[in-house]
């Protein structure tokens, strides 16, 4: 794959004339290529934060043995909740929109 190369032009327009080598991006991707790496980790940390506000906490399930005398065995299945603070959900949220706003005013 060395030999591969990859032809978009700095407004992500294919060339006229692509060479047989080359390979095309999808031009959806042109967007993040351009993107600003503040600004996409922004964009997670508001996705997690908004998850994190949504949820009250992640729940599952654990089977415990109750009872073990010989071949008689009783089980019983306690759901478990991780707690998680929508305050820690709010925080997480605001960092994002404070990267996503400072990651798209342009430098001077």
């Amino acid at each position: 794959m060395d030999s591969d190369r990859i032809e978009v032009s700095e407004n992500c327009t294919r060339s006229e004339q692509p060479q047989e080598d080359s390979i095309h991006v999808w031009p959806g991707a042109c967007s993040l290529m351009g993107m600003k790496p503040m600004t996409l980790l922004g964009i997670v940390l508001i996705i997690i934060g908004v998850f994190l506000l949504v949820s009250q906490g992640i729940t599952y399930t654990k089977t415990e043995k109750v009872l073990d005398i010989g071949p008689v065995e009783a089980t019983t299945h306690r759901q478990k909740t991780i707690p998680i603070s929508p305050v820690a959900g709010g925080v997480i949220l605001a960092a994002g929109v404070v990267l996503v706003i400072s990651g798209a005013k342009p430098r001077s």
